[in-house]
């Protein structure tokens, strides 16, 4: 009799178990956009704003920045993206709402990262790592245009999926959601 009463409270405790090892073993698969070797180097506290009103102050600082990719080209330095900043959220995704911008900035690889601007289509959502450099003059719809510049260091691409009727485990089993919902899938160009 005794060890009819204990055999269920194994069976739980070993069900616990199971949980807390699938628990943890999911916890353990994020994505880190900052790579350990670049987390030291960066400056957290400057904006796109600050080193818009004064670049030179801040040249050779590491920042992390986002946007939407405008643009893209080859050219003698190597592979120029021209992006419109959107401030990043939490977990350094660029919002989507564009009204926030504060305005574009080019990002240039001269690493041979990125091989082919065409890799990176417009539209598409990136966090970019880099070096703030010299400030970029160029023309932008008949007007000068001061763009900031970064040599990127390292840089998440971001893709947008969208799901419609998925699936979730409820309370009382499977259950579809009609709403659309989005996925990010991100990765890091090396």
């Amino acid at each position: 009799m005794y060890a009819q009463m204990q055999r269920p409270t194994t069976t739980r405790f070993m069900l616990m178990v199971v949980g807390i090892a699938i628990f943890g073993l999911t916890g353990c698969k994020s994505y880190d956009v900052i790579p350990k070797d670049l987390e030291t180097q960066v400056a957290t506290g400057l904006t796109y704003e600050l080193v818009q009103t004064a670049p030179e102050d801040h040249q050779g600082k590491v920042v992390v920045w986002g946007g939407e990719v405008l643009a893209g080209k080859r050219t003698a330095e190597g592979t120029r993206l021209e992006i419109l900043h959107l401030p990043l959220s939490d977990d350094l995704y660029p919002t989507e709402q564009r009204a926030l911008s504060k305005g574009r900035f080019v990002a240039y690889d001269d690493e041979g990262v990125i091989t082919d601007p065409a890799a990176v289509e417009p539209g598409t959502a990136v966090t970019i790592i880099g070096r703030i450099g010299p400030l970029q003059t160029e023309e932008l719809q008949g007007v000068e245009y001061h763009y900031p510049r970064l040599n990127v260091l390292d840089m998440t691409v971001w893709e947008k999926k969208r799901m419609r009727n998925w699936r979730y485990l409820g309370g009382w089993g499977w259950r579809y959601d009609p709403r659309p919902r989005t996925l990010y899938r991100s990765y890091r160009i090396d």
